[in-house]
């Protein structure tokens, strides 16, 4: 779903084509990496259990790695053909970092359940989207 299908999803723009299945691609790697680390250190920060406890790589959290890096990907589409490699990056950092903090908060410390992911996964990437769109518009 997030390399296939974001990919080439993307791909509607006439002029960024190729280009966004690549950063997809780039994207979607960094972020699910990242997402991982993320995750494990926000469930450890309010879990409090930091001492002698590695993250651990499991189906469970990469499963929620991979949802980070669709909501990472619902970003990009709003700024697709506005950015560059490296903000797309930066841009996918920042989001699963706080993603990350939202997903801990919501699931594991207020209990909330988000079933089709509309909650954790579509709104805060698309509102997070718009918010680095307004942030790169173009001053004309």
């Amino acid at each position: 779903m997030v390399f296939v299908g974001f990919g080439f999803l993307y791909t509607f723009l006439k002029a960024h084509s190729w280009t966004s299945v690549a950063f997809n691609w780039i994207a979607a790697a960094w972020g699910l990496l990242t997402a991982v680390l993320w995750i494990g250190f926000w469930e450890r920060v309010w879990h409090s259990k930091f001492e002698h406890n590695k993250i651990k790589l499991s189906i469970r959290s990469l499963i929620d790695a991979d949802f980070a890096a669709a909501s990472a990907l619902i970003a990009f589409g709003v700024v697709l053909g506005k950015v560059n490699c490296f903000q797309t990056l930066f841009i996918a950092t920042v989001l699963v970092c706080f993603y990350s903090l939202n997903y801990t908060l919501c699931a594991s410390v207020y209990g909330a359940a988000d079933i089709g992911g509309s909650m954790y996964i579509h709104a805060f990437g698309a509102i997070f989207g718009v918010m680095c769109s307004w942030a790169y518009a173009n001053p004309k």
